[in-house]
C-alpha cells in the first residue's frame, strides 16, 4: 500500500531525473573561475543528494514494498551487474589510491571522483525504478531532446558572430555551445541525435495519418543538432554520430527492408575508403582538406591532437611497465595526471604547454590507469552488456544459441583488438583503441551474420518500443566510438547512465501503448475553451527552469567586464522556448487535448520571466554573484517541487502518513538541503572568489587579489588548487614588493599556502615544483646571505623530489640548474642544463640558461651558440634576442646588437627596457635621433617608478643633438 508522501517522493524522483538531463548540459556560471565544469558537477551532486533522500522517504513510506519488474530481476540484467561492478571497482581503487582525497571528491579540473560516480549510479538506479510507464518514458526522452536544442542554438549563434556566452573558444573556428569545449558539445550531441531519429521514425510509423507537425518539429531539432556538430568541428563525435546513425538505420532495415541494410553496409565501406583517400597525399581528394569540418578528417595523422593521444597512451603503457603491482586496481580515481607525470614524454609538454593532460583520451586506458584491470574489464562488461541488452530488447538475441554467437563474436573482437597491437608493434599503446574497435567490430559482425542468415522471427512489423530501443542502442554505440578517442565529462556521463537505465527498463517492459488521457470537461465562454492539463503544466515549469538556467548564464551582472551579444542572448532564449514546446507537445504517443495549447507558453514564460526580473533586481539591492547563485539553487528546488506536484498521479487510494514519520521526513529533507549547500553551493562560492582574485591580479591590484585568494581558500580549505593559486599569487606579489620586510612576509604566506597544497595532494609533482620556484625567487631577492643559502638549499631539495615525480618536465632541471648557478657552482648548473637538453632537445629555456652561464664566464662563442639554439627552437623568445644583444654589445658588435634588440622589440613592443637598451645602442652608434625616439617609447611604456630616470635620460639625449 502506498501513502501520499510515497507518491510525492516517486514524482520527486522523476522530476529530479528530468531536471538533471535538462539543466546539467545547459548550466554554466559566468562569475566562476571554471564557468562550466565545476558548475555541472555541483548541480549533479545536488540533484543526486535530493534523489537519495527521496528514495529513503519512498522506501520508508511504502509498506510491503516490492521492487519493480526490472529491479526484481537485477541478476538477469547484465547492465545492472556491470554498473555494480564499476561502483565496486571504483570504491576499491579509491582505497589504494595515490591521491586519496582526489579519488573521493574528484579533481578540481574534472570532479569525477567516487562521489560523482555514485551520483551517476543514483541517476541510473532512479531511471530504472521510476520510468516504468510509457508516459513517464515519453517525458524522459522528450526532455533529453529539449535540452539539446538550446545547447545547439548557442553554438549556431556563436558561429554567426553573436556569442551570448561571455567566453571565447581556444580555437575561434570551433563552437562550444554551453559545454565549454567543442569536443564536449559534439560528444553530448552524439548521445541525443539518434534519439531524435528514433522520434521521427516513431511518428512516421505511429499511425496511418502522418503527424506532420510533430515530424517537422523533430526534423528542425535534428537539423539544429547536425549544424551544431558541424560548427564544433569535432572529429571523434562526428564519427560517433555517423556510426550511431548507421546502426539505427541498419537495425530498422534488418527488420523490414534488407536491401536498405545492404546499402548501409556499402555506405560504411565507401565511407572508410573515402576517409583513407582523404588522408593520402596528392590524390583527387586533397583539395577537400581545406573544406570546413571535412578538412579535419583529412589531417588525422598529422594533427596535434592525434599525436597527443598517442603520446598519452604510450605514457600509460610505460607507467604500468614499471608498476605491475598497480595493474589490478590502478592508481585510483582521478589519479591520471599524477600517475602519468613520471612517464609523459617531453614532446607532450610542447603540444600541451598549459598543463599536461589529466585524462587518457580513451575510456579503457583511463579505466586501466584509475581502476586497473578490474575497472577496465568492468567498462568492457558495461558496454558489452549494453549491446547485449539492446539486441535482446530489439529481438535479435532471442535464445541461447544466438546469445552464444553474440558472446563469441564480441570476445574474439575485443581479444583481437587488445592483443594485436603488442603482437604487431611490441607495445600496448594502441590496445585501448583496439578494445573499442573490437567491441564495435563484434557488434557489426553479429549484425552481418543476421543479414546473410536471416531468421523468420527477425523480420516483421516494427513496434514503437523497438524503434525507441534502436535509438537508445545507437546513441550508446555512438558514445562508445566517441570516448574511444575522447574523454567523459559530466553532461555526457549523466545522459549515458540515464539512457543505460532506460535501456534496462525497455528490455523488461512489455509492448504497450501509452494510456490515453481522458477527454476533459471544458468550460465554454465567448467561444473560447480553456482546459487545464497538469502534465502540460509540469512541462511548462520545466520549460521555465530551462530558460531560467540559460538566463543565469547569459545575463550578466553589471561590472563583470565580460562582453556578450544581447541579440544572440534573446535569439537563444526565444528559439529554445518555441522549440521546447513543439518537442514536448508533439511527442510520439502523446494524446493531443484541445484547449491546452495555452498552458506551456504561459507557464514557461511567466516562470522564466519571474526569474529574469528577480535577478535584474539584485544589483539594485546591492547583491552580487554569490546571492545570484543562491537564488538559482532556491529556484531549482522550487521548480522541482512544482513539477513533482503537477505530474499526473495514480487514481488509486493512498494512506495518510503518521505525524511522527512526517517529522522524520522533514528532518531528512532539511539534512539534504544542508548537504546540497555543502557539496554543491560552497565549492561554487570558492570559484567565484577565485575568478575575482584572478581579475584583480591581472589588473595589478594585489591587495584586493590576495584577499580574494584567501577567501577562496577559506571556502574550500581542503582543495589543493586554491592553495596553489594563493601561494603563486603571494610569490608574485612578493617579487614586485619594494619593501624587504613586506616582501619576506608575502613570501612566508605563499610558502605556507604551497606547503599546504603539497600536504593535500602529495602525488602532484607540480606543487613541489611551485614551492621550489618560490624558494628560488625568494633566494634571488633576499639580502640576507644566510637566509639565501637556506632558501637555495630548500629549493634544490624540492627540485630533486619534483624531478623524481615528473622526469620529463625539463623545467625542473633547468630551474634546479639555476639554483646551482646562483650558488656559484657553474659545473653543476651546466650539468643540469645538459641533462634537460638530453631529455628534451627542444627546451629553449635550457639553451638560454646555458648561454647565460657561458656569458657570465666570459665564453662568448659557446654563449652565442646556445642563444642561437634557443632562437632556432623557439623563434618567439624575446629574452633570447635580448641576451644575444647584450653579448654583441659587450663584444663591440653594435650593429648586430641593434638587429637582435629590434627583433626583441618586435616580439615585445611594450617592454620599456628593450626600448631603453635600443636607445643606448643608438647613442653609442651616434644615431641620436633614433636614440631619442626609442627613449621616448621607453618612457611611454615605463612604470611610474621608472619614469623620472627615463625622463632624465631623454633630456640627456636631447642635449646631444646638434644645434640646427
Amino acid at each position: 500500500m502506498h501513502t501520499r508522501i510515497s507518491r510525492i517522493a516517486d514524482k520527486v524522483l522523476e522530476a529530479i531525473v528530468l531536471a538533471a538531463v535538462l539543466a546539467i548540459p545547459l548550466f554554466f556560471n559566468s562569475y566562476s573561475a571554471r564557468v562550466f565544469v565545476g558548475e555541472k558537477v555541483s548541480l549533479l551532486r545536488a540533484l543526486a543528494a535530493l534523489a537519495v533522500v527521496a528514495w529513503v522517504i519512498r522506501l520508508l513510506e511504502t509498506r510491503n514494498w516490492k521492487p519493480r519488474s526490472a529491479l526484481s530481476s537485477w541478476r538477469e540484467q547484465p547492465v545492472m551487474l556491470a554498473a555494480l561492478a564499476i561502483g565496486l571497482a571504483t570504491a576499491v581503487a579509491g582505497l589504494v589510491s595515490i591521491t586519496s582525497r582526489l579519488s573521493l571528491w574528484g579533481s578540481y579540473q574534472r570532479g569525477q571522483g567516487i562521489i560523482t560516480t555514485l551520483c551517476y549510479l543514483t541517476l541510473f538506479a532512479t531511471t530504472i525504478g521510476v520510468f516504468d510507464k510509457p508516459n513517464r518514458r515519453r517525458r524522459l526522452v522528450t526532455t533529453l531532446l529539449v535540452a539539446s536544442g538550446p545547447a545547439a542554438l548557442v553554438a549556431i549563434v556563436q558561429f554567426a558572430g553573436l556569442n551570448p556566452v561571455p567566453l571565447r573558444s581556444i580555437d575561434p573556428s570551433r563552437m562550444f555551445g554551453t559545454l565549454s569545449n567543442p569536443i564536449f558539445l559534439g560528444a553530448y550531441l552524439t548521445l541525443v541525435l539518434p534519439l531524435t531519429l528514433a522520434q521521427i521514425a516513431r511518428l512516421g510509423f505511429a499511425s496511418e495519418s502522418v503527424p506532420w507537425r510533430g515530424i517537422l518539429a523533430y526534423t528542425m531539432l535534428l537539423l539544429l543538432q547536425l549544424t551544431a556538430v558541424a560548427v564544433s568541428g569535432s572529429r571523434g563525435p562526428l564519427l560517433g554520430i555517423v556510426a550511431g546513425g548507421l546502426l539505427f538505420v541498419l537495425l530498422l532495415a534488418l527488420s523490414r527492408r534488407r536491401g536498405v541494410a545492404v546499402g548501409v553496409l556499402l555506405a560504411v565501406v565507401l565511407g572508410l575508403a573515402f576517409l583513407v583517400g582523404l588522408n593520402l597525399p596528392n590524390t583527387p581528394l586533397t583539395p577537400l582538406q581545406n573544406v570546413l569540418v571535412l578538412g579535419r578528417f583529412g589531417q588525422i595523422a598529422e594533427s596535434g591532437s592525434a599525436r597527443v593521444r598517442v603520446l598519452i597512451w604510450q605514457g600509460v603503457a610505460d607507467r604500468f611497465a614499471g608498476a605491475r603491482a598497480r595493474l589490478a586496481f590502478g592508481f585510483g580515481p582521478e589519479s591520471t595526471h599524477a600517475a602519468l607525470l613520471s612517464t609523459y614524454p617531453a614532446e607532450l609538454r610542447h603540444l600541451e604547454p598549459e598543463r599536461l593532460p589529466d585524462r587518457a583520451h580513451n575510456v579503457f586506458m583511463e579505466a586501466l590507469v584509475t581502476t586497473g584491470v578490474v575497472g577496465a574489464a568492468s567498462v568492457l562488461f558495461l558496454f558489452g552488456s549494453v549491446f547485449y541488452t539492446g539486441l535482446r530488447a530489439f529481438g535479435w538475441v532471442s535464445d541461447t544459441r544466438s546469445r552464444n554467437q553474440w558472446l563469441a563474436l564480441t570476445v574474439v573482437g575485443v581479444a583481437l583488438g587488445v592483443l594485436l597491437p603488442p603482437l604487431m608493434a611490441g607495445s600496448w599503446t594502441f590496445s585501448g583503441l583496439g578494445a573499442g574497435v573490437g567491441l564495435a567490430a563484434g557488434l557489426g559482425a553479429y549484425l552481418l551474420r543476421r543479414l546473410w542468415r536471416p531468421e523468420p522471427a527477425a523480420a516483421g512489423t516494427l513496434t514503437d518500443r523497438q524503434i525507441l530501443v534502436a535509438g537508445v542502442l545507437a546513441a550508446l554505440a555512438g558514445h562508445l566510438i566517441e570516448i574511444t578517442v575522447g574523454i567523459r565529462v559530466t553532461p555526457t556521463q549523466t545522459v549515458f547512465w540515464v539512457l543505460a537505465g532506460l535501456l534496462v527498463v525497455l528490455s523488461a517492459a512489455r509492448e504497450e501503448r501509452p494510456a490515453q488521457t481522458p477527454t476533459p470537461s471544458s468550460t465554454a465562454g465567448d467561444g473560447v475553451t480553456l482546459v487545464w492539463d497538469s502534465e502540460v503544466a509540469a512541462l511548462g515549469l520545466l520549460g521555465g527552469l530551462m530558460l531560467s538556467t540559460l538566463a543565469f548564464g547569459v545575463f550578466l551582472l553589471p561590472g563583470t567586464g565580460a562582453r556578450a551579444s544581447a541579440a544572440g542572448r534573446w535569439m537563444v532564449l526565444i528559439g529554445a522556448w518555441l522549440l521546447a514546446g513543439a518537442v514536448w507537445l508533439r511527442a510520439p504517443g502523446r494524446a493531443s487535448r484541445p484547449g491546452t495549447g495555452w498552458i506551456y507558453p504561459a507557464i514557461s514564460a511567466v516562470w522564466a520571466g519571474f526569474f529574469i526580473v528577480l535577478r535584474s533586481l539584485l544589483p539594485l539591492l546591492g547583491r552580487d554573484a554569490l546571492t545570484l547563485l543562491n537564488v538559482y539553487f532556491v529556484w531549482l528546488l522550487i521548480s522541482l517541487a512544482g513539477v513533482a506536484l503537477l505530474l499526473p498521479r495514480p487514481a488509486s487510494r493512498a494512506e495518510t502518513t503518521p505525524a511522527w514519520k512526517a517529522l522524520v521526513h522533514a528532518a531528512l529533507v532539511a539534512g539534504a538541503l544542508g548537504i546540497v549547500a555543502w557539496i554543491a553551493v560552497k565549492p561554487l562560492y570558492a570559484d567565484i572568489y577565485l575568478k575575482a582574485a584572478d581579475a584583480h591580479a591581472s589588473a595589478g591590484q594585489w591587495p584586493q587579489a590576495l584577499a580574494f585568494y584567501q577567501q577562496a581558500a577559506n571556502e574550500e580549505p581542503e582543495v589543493d588548487v586554491y592553495q596553489q593559486h594563493m601561494g603563486e599569487a603571494y610569490a608574485t606579489a612578493a617579487r614586485l614588493a619594494q619593501d624587504p620586510d613586506q616582501r619576506d612576509a608575502l613570501f612566508q604566506t605563499g610558502e605556507r599556502a604551497l606547503r599546504r597544497a603539497v600536504e593535500l595532494n602529495p602525488a602532484e609533482g607540480t606543487h613541489l615544483f611551485n614551492l621550489a620556484h618560490l624558494y628560488l625567487l625568494w633566494g634571488q631577492t633576499t639580502g640576507d646571505r644566510g637566509r639565501q643559502t637556506t632558501l637555495f638549499r630548500q629549493a634544490a631539495s624540492l627540485y630533486e623530489r619534483a624531478a623524481s615525480k615528473m622526469p620529463s618536465d625539463t623545467r625542473v632541471l633547468t630551474e634546479w640548474g639555476q639554483v646551482f648557478q646562483f650558488q656559484g657552482d657553474a659545473d653543476a648548473a651546466l650539468a643540469k642544463y645538459r641533462e634537460a637538453l638530453e631529455r628534451d632537445p627542444a627546451d629553449a629555456q635550457a639553451y638560454l640558461q646555458a648561454g647565460l652561464l657561458y656569458h657570465q664566464r666570459g665564453k662568448t662563442e659557446p654563449a652565442l651558440e646556445m642563444y642561437q639554439q634557443a632562437i632556432e627552437v623557439d623563434p618567439e623568445r624575446a629574452d633570447a634576442y635580448r641576451a644575444m644583444a647584450d653579448l654583441y654589445r659587450q663584444s663591440g658588435r653594435l650593429m648586430d646588437a641593434v638587429t637582435a634588440q629590434e627583433r626583441a622589440a618586435q616580439l615585445q613592443p611594450t617592454d620599456y627596457a628593450i626600448h631603453q637598451n635600443l636607445a643606448l645602442l643608438y647613442r653609442d652608434l651616434g644615431q641620436i635621433e633614433q636614440a631619442v625616439g626609442e627613449a621616448k617609447l621607453a618612457l611611454s611604456y615605463a612604470p611610474p617608478e621608472k619614469q623620472a630616470a627615463l625622463q632624465s635620460f631623454v633630456q640627456s639625449l636631447l642635449a646631444l643633438q646638434p644645434t640646427p
